[in-house]
């Protein structure tokens, strides 16, 4: 196989969920390391090893920022030379997907890639009322018929990250 001269090519498979741009958090996010030597031949062996880490770089304005431990990915032998990677992120945001070959005790970077993950549909139990314009509420009265409300909701996904614009529902107003 010839490890210490590899030289690798990250590929995304057709139909596969492109691991190299991005995703939607809770889904995972695949994509493949063709590993070669150095006269760019399959490694068959099976033996190279790939190290792939996920790190925050940045996340959604005006959402608190999480502590978020660099994510090591899923490698996994698929034969023929190709390495699976997978990973499978819950907070919306900028990551950088960093790609590395380990040789002996040293590592070589093969690639890095700069990702966007966003948020999951909107889970209406993880959302929040954050404003109402209607004040009888507060001495326990129903809203009388007709009357109308102005309510600002902050729309969250099931793991709580904030829900863009251009992914809430629209539909006849309350």
């Amino acid at each position: 196989s010839g490890a210490s001269t590899a030289a690798a090519g990250v590929v995304v498979p057709d139909g596969v969920l492109d691991g190299l741009v991005g995703g939607v958090v809770g889904v995972p996010s695949r994509f493949r390391i063709l590993s070669r030597d150095r006269f760019f031949n399959h490694c068959l062996s099976g033996k190279d090893e790939y190290e792939v880490v996920v790190t925050a770089t940045g996340f959604p304005r005006g959402f608190e920022e999480p502590s978020f431990a660099p994510l090591q990915a899923t490698v996994t032998y698929e034969g023929h030379g190709y390495y699976g990677v997978s990973y499978t992120l819950s907070r919306a945001g900028q990551y950088q997907v960093d790609v590395r070959l380990r040789v002996g005790e040293e590592s070589a970077e093969i690639a890095s890639f700069a990702i966007a993950m966003h948020s999951a549909a909107v889970h209406p139990p993880s959302c929040k009322l954050l404003s109402n314009s209607h004040t009888s509420h507060k001495a326990g009265k129903n809203l009388p018929a007709g009357e109308k409300v102005r309510m600002l909701f902050s729309l969250r996904d099931c793991y709580g990250n904030p829900v863009a614009s251009s992914a809430r529902p629209r539909g006849p107003r309350a």
